[in-house]
């Protein structure tokens, strides 16, 4: 899956930023306005939301993503 050009990195990170956080609400409020962050790529480590979100043990936001239907096999080469 290709990373959307009007996305820039500042953005995915400051969006990943909230997932790390576990800050629902603002994650919500964030893929309302811009829903291709939901399978948006860090690309310095090739992550995606889903997988910052397990990382960080985030259960609460891995089901929000996962609810809103986020791709299991991006970043996957």
């Amino acid at each position: 899956m290709q990373q959307p050009q009007e996305i820039s990195q500042d953005l995915i990170i400051k969006f990943f930023d909230l997932i790390k956080s576990g800050k629902n609400n603002e994650i919500e409020i964030q893929l309302r306005k811009m829903p291709d962050l939901l399978n948006a790529i860090e690309t310095r480590s090739a992550s995606s939301a889903l997988h910052v979100a397990i990382l960080h043990g985030q259960v609460e936001v891995t089901k929000l993503l996962l609810n809103r239907g986020i791709s299991l096999d991006i970043g996957i080469n």
